[in-house]
């Protein structure tokens, strides 16, 4: 690098943005303090265009990286307009006649305006009478009208005459603490909750005072509604806005952007899964206001669209986010930046090796698979072939990936396979059917041996003998990593072995040994972590070919996409000259791919890239429910209907390790967009009800379940309509809303009224005498079936919690999938929700509805 103009954009960046020298904080749970990186400042430089547009930055970004953004920008504004903020404040702020807080000491009183006798001095009365008292007119920013009515003011309050807070030792301003001063600059695309973890976690301030002051306590912020208004955090504050504004939904940040003056506010996009899926939202954002868009690495889709979009797409470069550091050993991965700096330094020099293995009958597979994968796009073949050609794929990385031993499971699935094959063969031609039970059979000539040697498993022992530091082995699944734990054990080697998605972003390696091709996205996302210097990958011929297909489309990706080297200096308003020793030579050669992509890869690619088929009503002659369309991000969706409850982890998804947090069981009504749900992978029955079957055993669950029910028949004989049941019931002393009997007639997950007496009250007007009879046994039957649905549903979240291992909160969008031990389930983050009910076939409501969505 070259030091002098190193330190010549440095300057420049000093200049414009002073903070970057002034300010320190914490970023991560070890509480070190670290300053400011400068890459940043380059991002603020492009957030600070006042121009209306659009840019997306890519980056290995953390979960605090777009919010860092968000605060940063509003303390750049505050500190350059606290004067004009402060003057409009004292002019027009407060009204003769209401309530006031006293700043620091808070004290309420009331109003009184200017004293005319002493113009330079303002007016306070006590609350309910009781006397005034007067104040200098420059303590005007002292008062902040509130709806508050303590603590009360007397003429004796004792009001503390000097109170400065963190954000004026941080700015070096005057606002007492006063946050209705503030006018709105930022608004965020991100989950309400996920930002407010970030700013009661993230600390910062001046590097000349002694403490530190959590963002929550320097910045206002608060959420953006439904029509565009902009709603302070602080239910009590009448005056102001929050300087950062928060919002998962696009049409409502569009609407915010559209209702203020153009070039007024910055919009920051943590992410771009979900904002591409509302292009329209976006463009309304960009005709107003300055977008700056977020995006991971592996948002490769995502990107594209945007590109496509006329968005420009800058890559960030390696060199550009180790600007200025000096030692990236001292920055610690446990810190959100240090984390992006550590990864910049380890992906300029990270090295993917292969490790030349060999397979004569796995080859077989894959040849006749891919010769089925070359044929896939006819019509007639499309679906039943692909569906069958994406569950022996994975049995095939399966196979190659168990090298000791073949995992049970994977028998199990090449089983099933064989059984799809079986069920679909009439829809398939004879010619596609016959290549694949060839593959199958190999397969299961394979897998029959039980025991198996071949020329990876010496590889993996070369490898991890000739490993210097600190390795891991990564594999696909968890089921996957225990029974190549297991081998090695008996083996006497004891390298840590872990799924791909469980290898943390906080953690470095000097190796990660992956045993086989994992899938374009979970090879993307280790990648992406930058979390080792190299990654090893035993490959049998057809992975090494995949493997390369791979890394040159990936690489002609990123550099078709990047922006401009003039244009990138533009958009900051930095010269070509100050950015050229952190940008890469602007003409060398994009790369090309040498050789066709491989069929498997090319299919691979499409399948996991295919979208769900829209879901359309019934006709009649079917049977059917009324549901709402709930579409997720990634593709799938599902069928809702009015009285289903669905397992909601947003809670656990905002906070960092699940504690203090659970699931939320909630109607469509209740639903969010950005909420995230999870639903069983296959199987009809949800979880809770597994896991109450679990602990009560199938048949007594059964039987007590069948007993708690009694009440249900008796409600529904007394009719169908809520109206009808509500008048029968009030006629003998019940009184409960329409909602609330409209759920105990069409609810099938209502396990029983909260109220004993409500259940004899319905036994009696339906006069089931059978119901009355059993009264004490269904009673105990609905308070043990609540109970173990309640043990359930706290079980369900630490297994969740167990299985994450805490790290939720890197959560993207992106479906993930997670072995629970007695069954797999996808979580989902919600994209949209359909107003309207129509009627669909019941086997397809309440449940995810893809045959193509990718796991995490």
């Amino acid at each position: 690098m070259n030091a002098p103009r190193d330190s010549r954009l440095i300057h420049e960046l000093a200049t414009r943005f002073p903070l970057f020298e002034q300010i320190h904080g914490t970023f991560g749970v070890d509480d070190e303090v670290e300053g400011l990186p400068w890459f940043l400042a380059l991002l603020l430089a492009m957030a600070t265009k006042r121009e209306p547009g659009m840019c997306c930055v890519v980056l290995d970004k953390t979960e605090s990286t777009a919010a860092l953004i968000a605060v940063l920008l509003a303390l750049h504004r505050i500190q350059q307009d606290f004067p004009l903020l402060a003057e409009d404040y004292a002019k027009n702020a407060l009204t003769v006649g209401e309530r006031v807080r006293v700043k620091p000491s808070n004290f309420v009183y009331e109003y009184d305006g200017i004293w005319e006798r002493h113009p330079g001095k303002f007016r306070l009365n006590v609350l309910d009478g009781g006397g005034r008292r007067s104040f200098h007119i420059t303590d005007a920013l002292r008062l902040e009208p509130t709806t508050r009515k303590r603590p009360k003011g007397t003429l004796n309050s004792e009001i503390i005459e000097t109170g400065r807070v963190g954000l004026d030792d941080l700015l070096n301003v005057t606002t007492y603490g006063n946050s209705s001063i503030s006018r709105n600059v930022v608004l965020l695309y991100r989950a309400r909750a996920r930002y407010e973890a970030f700013a009661n976690s993230v600390a910062l301030g001046s590097k000349s005072a002694s403490t530190l002051d959590r963002i929550s306590a320097l910045i206002s912020d608060g959420s953006i509604g439904p029509n565009g208004e902009i709603v302070p955090n602080d239910a009590y504050q009448v005056v102001g806005e929050p300087f950062v504004a928060v919002s998962k939904i696009p049409q409502d940040l569009a609407v915010a952007a559209i209702d203020s003056p153009i070039g007024s506010k910055v919009v920051i996009v943590d992410g771009a899964r979900g904002i591409t899926g509302d292009l329209q939202s976006l463009d309304d954002m960009s005709e107003h206001q300055n977008v700056l868009i977020l995006a991971s690495a592996d948002e490769i889709e995502e990107i594209r669209i945007l590109r496509e979009h006329d968005c420009p797409v800058w890559h960030v470069t390696a060199t550009e986010v180790l600007l200025g550091e000096k030692d990236v050993t001292a920055r610690s991965r446990k810190s959100a930046i240090g984390r992006t700096i550590r990864a910049a330094d380890i992906r300029q020099r990270q090295e993917v090796r292969i490790v030349d293995c060999e397979n004569s009958e796995l080859q077989t597979v894959v040849d006749t698979l891919e010769r089925i994968a070359s044929t896939i796009d006819a019509p007639q073949e499309q679906a039943e072939s692909k569906d069958l050609l994406a569950e022996l794929y994975g049995v095939l990385l399966g196979f190659s990936e168990c090298c000791f031993e073949i995992d049970p499971q994977a028998m199990s699935n090449l089983q099933r396979a064989r059984e799809t094959l079986q069920r679909n063969q009439m829809w398939v031609s004879a010619d596609i059917v016959g290549e694949f039970r060839k593959a199958i059979d190999v397969l299961e000539t394979i897998g029959n041996r039980g025991v198996w040697s071949n020329s990876k498993a010496d590889a993996l022992v070369n490898s991890i003998i000739e490993a210097q530091g600190k390795w891991v082995l990564g594999t696909r699944y968890p089921r996957t990593a225990e029974v190549i734990r297991k081998a090695l054990q008996d083996l006497g080697t004891e390298i840590p072995v872990s799924p791909i998605r469980d290898l943390a972003t906080q953690q470095e390696w000097d190796g990660i040994i992956l045993l086989a091709w994992p899938n374009r996205y979970r090879f993307r996302q280790l990648v992406n972590f930058a979390n080792a210097h190299e990654i090893r990958i035993l490959a049998f011929p057809f992975e090494r070919r995949w493997v390369g297909s791979h890394l040159t489309r990936e690489k002609a990706i990123e550099q078709s996409n990047e922006i401009d080297h003039c244009d990138l200096a533009a958009i900051i308003g930095i010269s070509e000259e100050l950015l050229q020793p952190v940008r890469p030579d602007p003409h060398q050669p994009v790369a090309k791919d040498p050789a066709p992509e491989p069929p498997m890869i090319k299919f691979e690619r499409r399948f996991t890239g295919s979208r769900v088929r829209r879901p359309t009503p019934a006709v009649t002659g079917y049977e059917t429910r009324r549901a709402r369309v709930v579409d997720f991000v990634g593709g799938s969706c599902a069928l809702v209907t009015e009285w289903h409850k669905l397992n909601v982890l947003s809670d656990l998804i905002a906070n960092s390790k699940g504690k203090s947090s659970s699931l939320r069981l909630i109607s469509i009504d209740q639903l969010s967009r950005g909420d995230y749900v999870i639903f069983r992978a296959d199987g009809d029955k949800e979880f809770i009800r597994l896991l109450a079957e679990d602990q009560l055993g199938v048949e007594e669950y059964s039987e007590k379940r069948e007993l708690a029910d009694r009440w249900r028949s008796a409600i529904r004989s007394l009719g169908i309509n809520a109206s009808v049941v509500q008048g029968k019931l009030e006629r003998l002393g019940l009184y409960r809303t329409l909602p609330t009997i409209s759920g105990w007639i069409w609810d099938p997950d209502r396990i029983g009224p909260r109220e004993d007496r409500d259940v004899e009250i319905i036994g009696k007007a339906a006069g089931d005498a059978g119901l009355l009879a059993k009264l004490p046994a269904v009673l105990a039957a609905i308070s043990e079936i609540r109970g173990a649905h309640i043990s359930a549903g706290n079980r369900l979240t630490e297994l969740i919690i167990e299985e994450v291992e805490g790290e939720l909160t890197q959560f993207d969008g992106r479906p993930i999938l997670l072995d629970l031990g007695f069954g797999k389930a996808w979580i989902v983050e919600v994209m949209n929700i359909e107003s309207r009910m129509e009627s669909y076939p019941t086997d397809q409501v309440n449940r995810l509805l893809t045959a193509d969505i990718t796991p995490f």
